[in-house]
């Protein structure tokens, strides 16, 4: 009996099985690469918003004339130019913003990030606190909207975003 040419039925299960499994693998590694760098792009924006907030608000805290008011989601005080400047929790747009009132109001984060107090420490649910009359201590902390879509948390996994912190002294 003559051989024909070509493959039997066990080696093409083989073959197909074979594919199949480094097919499998190559799809998980390219979904699980891709999470990962959604994930560091979302982190990187958080960041990015959160420091450029925070370093506005102590710039211009740290120079200001001085202090008019201060609760728990605003602070009123006289800019370096002698004009009034509130910076406040704004929670009428979504998602919450860090916004800047002056003759204009404008948000110092945009609406890639969600702007939120925690109440656990270090921020006690105050995003600014004003202990005595020269100085202020601004916390808070930002996420991508909804908070679980990427997963970005802060060092303790608690879900509130990364914690962003500072205490000013004017030095006017």
């Amino acid at each position: 009996m003559m051989k024909k040419p070509g493959f039997s039925l066990a080696e093409l299960i083989v073959g197909l099985g074979l594919f199949a499994v480094v097919s499998v693998t190559t799809n998980i590694l390219l979904f699980s690469s891709l999470r990962g760098s959604r994930k560091a792009a979302a982190v990187a924006a958080v960041r990015s918003e959160g420091s450029y907030a925070l370093n506005s608000m102590v710039g211009m805290i740290r120079y200001a004339q001085r202090i008019n008011g201060c609760t728990s989601t605003s602070v009123s005080l006289v800019a370096p130019d002698g004009s009034d400047l509130v910076y406040q929790l704004d929670t009428e747009t979504s998602p919450n913003t860090i916004a800047s009132v002056s003759s204009r109001q404008s948000n110092l984060t945009s609406s890639r990030v969600e702007v939120s107090v925690p109440d656990t420490a270090p921020c006690g649910g105050n995003l600014f606190d004003c202990p005595g009359e020269r100085l202020v201590k601004i916390c808070f902390a930002v996420q991508t909207p909804g908070g679980a879509d990427l997963g970005v948390t802060d060092k303790a996994g608690s879900g509130e975003g990364i914690i962003f912190q500072s205490q000013i002294s004017l030095r006017n």
